[in-house]
């Protein structure tokens, strides 16, 4: 199994045990993993209790690209919220639920961490 293979194990991993940054190397490759801290929870009294919220992460890491979603947009399970572009590639980040936009955590131009949170979608 390769570094790049191993990437969907090693995220969860470092977040379960605290740990941030992660380099490894394998013959004359090296991965160096940082993950960005994850968004603060909201506040349980802001919210009636029946409203759901939904992290939608980043697909890998790479380049943040907003598309036309902004706070309050409504969406539906499967729409494509944004890019991530990786080199020549653009990955696109789907609504997990349906629900309503309710904060978007990056900036076009930012540099995201595999699975880092994008948005925060609330549905009841």
């Amino acid at each position: 199994m390769t570094l790049l293979e191993m990437l969907d194990r090693l995220a969860p991993a470092m977040r379960r045990h605290g740990v941030s940054h992660l380099t490894l190397a394998e013959n004359d490759a090296a991965l160096t993993l940082t993950l960005s801290p994850a968004a603060a929870a909201p506040v349980a009294q802001t919210m009636a209790p029946s409203v759901r919220q939904d992290t939608v992460p980043s697909p890998e890491m790479g380049v943040f690209r907003m598309g036309a979603i902004r706070p309050g947009s409504t969406v539906a399970t499967g729409d494509i919220l944004a890019f991530v572009e990786v080199g020549p590639v653009r990955l696109p980040v789907i609504a997990p639920a349906g629900g309503v936009v309710h904060t978007v955590l990056a900036q076009d131009g930012d540099t995201v961490g595999y699975h880092a949170p994008l948005f925060i979608i609330q549905s009841e």
